[in-house]
């Protein structure tokens, strides 16, 4: 079972390094959290998921967000929550929406962005963003 992780663990790493953004995701989640078998590291974990953001990922990109946000970086977080929200990831749509609507991490409140922000991610059919 360990020789398999091993073996999963470099057929990951030469898709992320040959730059498969989905390979990079997995790569970066899995330092991110110290799973399969690799170490957690912070400073790993976002050089994959910011390959994978930078190729349109956009669930790297709200990794990235909650990464920012969870170090006290607000223009970080915000920065990667726009850019995931913009490719139509609805979490980050729902997030930004409420954070708007709350006035938090340092946004202006308003009811009208989070409206905007919001309304993909309910024409899509994402519930969290309905009720």
């Amino acid at each position: 079972m360990e020789r398999d992780v091993e073996r999963g663990n470099e057929i990951l790493k030469f898709g992320a390094e040959k730059g498969d953004p989905h390979c990079q995701l997995s790569l970066g989640m899995s330092y991110q959290d110290g799973g399969y078998g690799l170490p957690k590291s912070s400073k790993d974990a976002r050089r994959w998921l910011l390959a994978a953001t930078e190729q349109g990922h956009a669930i790297a990109g709200y990794c990235l967000a909650l990464m920012s946000r969870d170090e006290g970086n607000d223009a970080g977080y915000l920065r990667y929550l726009r850019g995931s929200a913009s490719k139509g990831y609805d979490r980050a749509c729902y997030n930004l929406g409420i954070h708007y609507n709350r006035g938090e991490h340092g946004l202006q409140s308003s009811t009208e962005e989070a409206i905007r922000v919001l309304t993909p991610a309910v024409e899509r059919g994402d519930a969290s963003c309905m009720g």
